[in-house]
């Protein structure tokens, strides 16, 4: 009957004909969408122990409706609108027989067998035409799945065959081929070479010789980034996102499917086991979220996760601004002097709450001791097996237990609770709870480097984390390729993939950063990090809290907690000659919009830099203050105001829609996780036209094109100040509590 297709559905089929008149077509086998909202509504009929094609027809010609559709052997309906591809199906679907003929097809379990009474000479997807392209070089110019031949091909049958296998592209040759493809590879062609009738209706064009009729599937490709809401447990007899499903077995993907779904007009998009791609209207239940652990199927790439065992990852699929991608506006920056610490002064030990005597079991991490560690070498660790303890367990309230406000995923806890703690003791950096994020930067921040998963750059020694920083090779910057493997950034860009090309440079320099966002999450509490700040010029530590879910948009629009930035150079002077170097340390926020970004931060000022001692540095992160402390003194307020954040920091009311719905404090509540990391360079933390040292200028600008290579370029002044003692992020512990 045509073209054998596997859409994925499985419970409802329709066959969808034309009348058996020669004014009437066979358009081909389509999934009904319920027992409630059919997808042929304008009339009903059964027709027990008599229906046929010609039956069905003649009765929707009757009652003036353009299309009929038959279903499980006996079921005739009629409606108006033509179906759309999208919810088309395998002919093979369609496989019951006709109660008043056998050797004819009435649709099928939920499957519809719909005609075109009218027959009408349109092509209804000429609006997703894109053109001819031509296969060239030994080379498919559509290198993805290919449907079988047909002698019933049509470019609206092809369309839907790459839809339902979650392709962009759909392209027709030879009168009986269909090819699909994520994106266009071959040239574009004459539209005269695309010439070839197609086999299925000689009133439409079906490529030619090594030439395709493409058409674009409507399916978009915008990024999934920051649209994560979590993964939640799901339920066979009430789906939590009941609205559409596609299978997708071989290109599946967050991305994929809330494209899709986006498409179809849903709010969300749900991943589960792996292929399966569902669309819904209902917000998901926050009792029914669970640790993302339990999210960990792999997509058929292997390189993303997509849900579980009747677990579902759930993006929104909400458009949202994108934050500004060229310099950073920080004005206004509110700066709060602190007295200066001497650098000698041992570290203050800051006393911590101890909790109820219901206490919640610490996650205490044990990470392998090792030898001293040079640039280019890391010492070797054998190591062993290790079970990871739960975060927290009963966090119901007793008598001894006063809630607090923090929340680490969702539930409550009791005042005081140590809700995290790592101190690096033991068979190295613990996998399970650490994740290395893999991918070179891009918008906004464009740092030079390459974070990965490097054990030279990344290691545990004398109980200490170590990250440091690597230099590749100058010709290997200038000419080489770099494609990382696991990548964690946006597939397909140059966040994954990139190759040096005249000015076009690879990040120079390879670095680490690690956090806790697939194993701890939490909104408000005490953080408590132990660290000694790198030394050396244009670098930039990072320890900081990032949003899980970034419920108010990608990157700066849902905020980062800064804990403790101090800039490497020794000595750094602004364009209006105020020390921004080693010596003054800043603790804060940032947030933005598409037109700019924003801080509000304190400075603590260590004549003797914040290079050389171990310090304490403390975040108190409430429900309507964010503070921060050094060695367990001289606490300030960021937002003492008690006003509306976005209007403190000079957001106007145009610009703070998109926090509008949340807190005072949006978009800082939230779920955020811990962020360590070590970069150089970038778009944001090194102002145009400072000096470093004696008067030597900033060698990039950060709005230029060519910026990463002016800074590769004056290296033999910057990498003369790095040494292997100092200029490297160390971490004693890390510590997280309720408040």
């Amino acid at each position: 009957m045509g073209l054998s297709i596997q859409f994925g559905f499985g419970h409802f089929i329709l066959l969808v004909f034309l009348s058996a008149s020669e004014s009437a077509r066979l358009i081909g086998c389509y999934k009904e969408i319920s027992t409630e909202a059919r997808l042929l509504s304008g009339a009903q009929q059964n027709f027990e122990n008599t229906l046929t094609p010609e039956k069905c027809i003649s009765f929707c010609k009757g009652k003036g409706f353009l299309y009929a559709g038959l279903q499980y052997s006996y079921e005739c309906f009629c409606a108006k609108d033509r179906p759309s591809f999208i919810h088309s199906a395998d002919s093979s679907d369609c496989n019951s027989k006709c109660d008043g003929d056998k050797t004819k097809t009435c649709g099928g379990g939920f499957r519809l067998s719909v005609y075109d009474l009218a027959d009408k000479p349109v092509n209804y997807v000429q609006p997703n035409y894109v053109g001819c392209y031509a296969d060239e070089g030994g080379r498919r110019a559509l290198t993805g799945k290919v449907a079988p031949e047909s002698q019933e091909m049509t470019p609206e049958l092809c369309v839907g065959f790459c839809f339902r296998n979650g392709y962009r592209y759909a392209g027709l040759q030879y009168r009986t081929q269909c090819f699909c493809g994520e994106e266009l590879h071959g040239p574009r062609s004459s539209e005269g070479d695309c010439d070839m009738e197609c086999a299925g209706d000689q009133r439409f064009l079906c490529g030619g010789g090594w030439r395709n009729s493409v058409y674009h599937t409507s399916i978009p490709n915008e990024s999934e980034e920051g649209k994560l809401i979590g993964c939640f447990v799901d339920n066979e007899n009430l789906r939590l996102l009941s609205g559409f499903r596609l299978d997708i077995p071989e290109t599946n993907s967050p991305k994929k499917c809330m494209n899709i779904c986006k498409q179809l007009g849903y709010s969300y998009a749900g991943l589960e086991y792996g292929v399966e791609c569902h669309c819904g209207n209902r917000k998901p239940e926050p009792e029914k979220e669970r640790n993302e652990n339990e999210c960990l199927s792999s997509c058929p790439d292997g390189t993303r996760r997509c849900g579980g065992n009747w677990r579902l990852l759930i993006y929104t699929t909400t458009s949202v601004t994108q934050p500004v991608i060229s310099g950073v506006v920080q004005a206004p920056n509110i700066v709060v002097a602190r007295p200066g610490i001497d650098g000698n002064k041992p570290p203050t030990a800051v006393v911590l709450a101890t909790g109820s005597p219901q206490s919640v079991p610490v996650l205490t991490l044990n990470n392998p001791k090792t030898t001293a560690q040079t640039t280019t070498r890391r010492p070797t660790v054998t190591p062993t097996p290790r079970k990871t303890t739960p975060r927290y367990q009963n966090n119901s309230p007793t008598k001894s237990c006063i809630r607090s406000h923090t929340l680490v995923q969702g539930r409550t806890v009791c005042q005081g609770e140590r809700l995290f703690h790592d101190s690096f003791l033991g068979d190295g950096l613990n996998g399970n709870v650490w994740t290395h994020e893999v991918f070179m930067p891009s918008e906004p921040d464009y740092e030079f480097v390459v974070f990965d998963n490097n054990p030279q750059s990344t290691y545990t020694s004398d109980g200490r984390l170590h990250i440091k920083l690597i230099p590749f090779e100058d010709n290997f910057v200038r000419s080489g390729k770099l494609e990382l493997n696991r990548c964690t950034g946006r597939l397909h860009t140059e966040e994954c993939v990139r190759e040096a090309k005249a000015f076009s440079i690879l990040p120079p320099i390879q670095s680490s950063r690690i956090s806790t966002k697939n194993f701890f999450s939490f909104k408000f509490g005490k953080v408590l990090v132990r660290a000694k700040l790198p030394l050396g010029d244009w670098i930039i530590p990072e320890i900081w809290l990032e949003p899980k879910r970034k419920i108010y948009g990608p990157t700066y629009s849902s905020g980062r907690i800064r804990i403790a930035v101090a800039r490497g150079n020794r000595e750094l002077l602004s364009h209006n000659k105020e020390q921004i170097g080693n010596s003054m340390l800043e603790s804060g926020i940032l947030m933005g919009t598409a037109e700019k970004i924003r801080g509000r931060t304190v400075i603590s000022d260590n004549p003797s830099g914040w290079h050389k001692e171990f310090h304490n540095y403390t975040l108190i992160w409430g429900p309507d203050n964010i503070s921060f402390e050094v060695d367990g003194e001289n606490r300030e307020d960021l937002l003492a105001e008690r006003r509306q954040l976005s209007e403190l920091l000079g957001f106007d009311s145009r610009e703070s829609t998109i926090w509008q719905n949340g807190s005072p404090i949006a978009p800082f509540d939230q779920e955020f996780y811990i962020s360590l990391g070590l970069s150089v360079g970038g778009m944001k933390d090194f102002p145009d036209d400072c000096l470093t040292g004696e008067s030597h200028r900033k060698p990039w600008k950060n709005e230029a094109v060519k910026g990463m290579v002016n800074f590769w370029q004056d290296r033999d002044s910057w990498l003369s100040t790095w040494n292997d003692r100092y200029s490297q992020l160390q971490v004693e512990h890390v510590s997280v509590f309720a408040l």
